[in-house]
This record gives C-alpha cells, sequence and structure tokens, in this order.
C-alpha cells in the first residue's frame, strides 16, 4: 500500500499515525506530528533497520 501511494505522491505517514489515532478516539494528542502533540517516532533507513527514537519528543539514546 506504501509503495503505491508513494508513487502517487502519498507517503505511509496517515496510515500509520492519525488514521489509528482517530479509530481510538485519541487524535488530539496522539498520532501527528505538531506542536503540542506526544511525538513518538521510529526513524528506520530503506532496509527498516531503526536508526533513532524519538519518545515523548525527546531523542533517545540507543
Amino acid at each position: 500500500m506504501a509503495a503505491y501511494e508513494l508513487k502517487s505522491g502519498i507517503t505511509a505517514i496517515c496510515p500509520a499515525t492519525i488514521n489509528p489515532a482517530r479509530e481510538l478516539g485519541i487524535e488530539k494528542a496522539h498520532g501527528q506530528i505538531t506542536e503540542g502533540a506526544l511525538s513518538n517516532l521510529l526513524i528506520l533507513d530503506q532496509d527498516l533497520n531503526i536508526k533513532d527514537i524519538i519518545f515523548k519528543g525527546q531523542v533517545l539514546s540507543l
């Protein structure tokens, strides 16, 4: 799905972030990368190895 959407100029961000948060009713604090939201992110390389972890807006050391 992500590869198809990328060809159309859409990234995989929404299916993995805001959509699940909306389903859980927590989209005001989670599921988006914006000021005031709790940013929990995994930064992956092209082989899906974890490069960085951001938890509650803070970069964690690996």
